[in-house]
């Protein structure tokens, strides 16, 4: 290992370890152990008869005041996991009285802790759309993905130093779709040519999102990675509203949380844990060591957002409250407009017209990883966020990483001689077993007969796939008989929405993961229904902060959080704000298997 003064020009390892432990009580970097990785690819894994199920095509929701329909609906749940905690939640669904009193808890919890949205029909506030219990996930299964999710950054930040592999493989890309992909490469092309590389840290935030595949044995298989992803200043709230429905009213006991900073004081076996729901104060902390290695006295933080300011406001409190370290906000147009680079120290300089000048420290690049955030006619956005790339600011996340989190990257980083080049051979096997197959027309990377094999397939076979924009963010995926409708007009010239400039190397084809399927209860806008068939997909929160030059002095790798998006068996999508999907929380089981 590299020494740390080897790496970084003024500071001696005690001085960054130093400034790194002010605002840590705990070890930052969770080691991922080979013979842990090895206990989990030999590991027994889901074995229950519900990875059978296909979604049903009867009707899946029953309202509340259907009394007789409530007891069929648990009675018919054999295939279901019997525990202690789903043996209550069964009884609890089959007494309508007791619904209403968690129910009307529900609603009182949300609105006196502030956990609401606007209800734009009516113009009030409501609760945020949220299931009624917890879901109930085998702790093993919950530590594998964890693990994941450090192995995944380790990865991240080995192929963003691999810049002639990178720009090979992103050339195609960027040329299929001019407009969005190919402005963040043309922004890294030019990075690579002048080497100006200015920032003496590496900072990367991550949701990666899973959903159990039935046709892989019930393994939670990866959808997709999502960089600077919103969550971390709100979801907290979520885990402490089910923590407490499920305290109060269906253990009827108090819960133990998952120690993570100490594992050995997870001792009983037998026991129900919460997941952790400190991620605003762990993600807070990671922003202020960010913040404070560039600028020790008088840090500041620059969050980035057209239209994301309200999940930062929890981020912008905490920085200020338990760190002294103030925020701005400013879009990518406003920052092309109104920053400079200072020579000889890179930092990135914001004026406001007002003789005051904002010297960042680090930026939160909260927006822009939709196509439609980008509609500056100047060009002022694009401009901006070439300006923090240039900067010595610390910035979430790098233009190389910002590549890398593509989901065409996804088709390259999927395949294990790849993967090999940058993590051992365990690591790859670890994250191999939640891949499914990605599939790209980059005639780069794929034969043309692969290609034209491809396109064959969709046309006959294409509920087995979901086809998606290489570059945007969740979202924008295409699914059934859309599918080859879309490569007819893209392969021949058409247009498609929003799309109509991407050609057909900007999009991928995923291999469909085959739902299976789990019981929950959604309510929304004061509305609660028992809807029969749910999924849930899985999010894992993430960060990691490492020098530049080399990557090998880590400060921090770690996972802060969980989200657990809920939506019906008969939807494609599990969009909260969008209305497809609800709030769910964890709660691990320490004895399934």
């Amino acid at each position: 290992m590299t020494e740390a003064h080897d790496i970084l020009d003024d500071a001696t390892t005690d001085e960054v370890l130093n400034a790194v432990a002010t605002h840590y009580d705990y070890p930052i970097i969770e080691k991922v152990d080979d013979a842990m990785i090895d206990d989990i690819l030999m590991g027994d894994k889901y074995d229950d008869d519900t990875a059978d199920v296909e979604m049903a095509d009867s009707k899946t929701e029953t309202t509340l005041n259907s009394g007789s329909r409530l007891m069929d609906f648990a009675e018919d749940d054999s295939k279901e996991n019997d525990s202690e905690f789903s043996r209550r939640c069964k009884a609890i669904l089959c007494d309508e009285e007791r619904l209403n009193e968690i129910r009307m808890a529900l609603y009182g919890w949300c609105g006196a802790r502030g956990y609401t949205s606007m209800n734009h029909k009516t113009g009030g506030y409501t609760h945020l759309p949220s299931s009624l219990f917890p879901y109930l996930m085998p702790l093993s299964e919950w530590l594998e993905l964890r693990e994941c999710s450090l192995i995944f950054h380790k990865l991240i930040d080995a192929m963003s130093r691999d810049s002639s592999f990178l720009l090979s493989a992103m050339k195609g890309i960027a040329a299929a779709d001019p407009s969005y992909t190919g402005k963040f490469y043309a922004i890294y092309q030019k990075q690579v040519e002048q080497q100006a590389f200015r920032k003496k840290y590496n900072f990367n935030s991550l949701r990666v999102d899973y959903m159990r595949n039935a046709n892989r044995n019930g393994v939670w298989c990866q959808i997709e990675a999502q960089f600077s992803p919103g969550g971390p200043g709100w979801l907290s709230q979520g885990i402490k509203l089910h923590q407490y429905l499920c305290e109060r009213f269906v253990m009827q006991r108090k819960l133990k949380t998952y120690d993570t900073r100490h594992p050995h004081n997870n001792c009983d076996p037998d026991d129900l844990f919460f997941v952790p729901n400190d991620m605003t104060a762990r993600f807070c902390n990671a922003v202020a060591t960010a913040a404070k290695l560039v600028h020790p006295a008088r840090p500041l933080v620059l969050i980035v957002s057209d239209s994301s300011r309200g999940d930062c406001n929890l981020i912008e409190l905490n920085l200020w409250e338990k760190h002294g370290i103030p925020c701005i906000y400013r879009t990518y147009a406003e920052i092309g407009r109104t920053a400079s680079i200072e020579d000889g120290s890179f930092d990135l300089i914001i004026d406001d017209g007002k003789q005051k000048k904002h010297r960042v420290s680090f930026v939160y690049c909260r927006g822009g990883s939709h196509r439609h955030e980008w509609t500056d006619k100047e060009g002022m956005d694009w401009k901006g966020r070439e300006l923090i790339e240039f900067s010595s600011a610390t910035t979430d996340c790098t233009i190389a990483y910002t590549l890398i989190n593509t989901k065409f990257m996804q088709t390259v980083y999927s395949q294990k001689e790849v993967l090999l080049k940058y993590v051992s051979e365990r690591e790859a096997n670890l994250l191999c077993k939640h891949f499914v197959g990605n599939y790209n027309f980059d005639e780069s990377l794929t034969s043309k007969q692969q290609i034209e094999q491809l396109l064959s397939d969709v046309q006959t076979n294409y509920d087995n796939y979901v086809m998606k924009p290489s570059g945007d963010g969740g979202g924008h995926c295409i699914f059934g008989e859309e599918i080859p409708k879309l490569l007819d007009k893209v392969v021949n010239g058409g247009q498609h929405g929003d799309e109509h400039e991407i050609k057909l190397g900007g999009w991928i084809l995923m291999e469909k993961i085959r739902e299976c399927v789990s019981r929950a209860c959604h309510i929304r806008n004061n509305e609660m229904s028992i809807v029969v068939d749910s999924i849930q997909e899985v999010g894992i929160f993430s960060h990691y902060l490492c020098d530049s030059k080399t990557g090998e002095l880590v400060l921090v790798n770690e996972c802060i959080g969980d989200l657990v998006k809920t939506r019906k068996a008969t939807s494609n999508e599990a969009g909260i704000a969008e209305g497809f999907g609800v709030l769910q929380t964890l709660i691990l089981d320490a004895a399934a298997k």
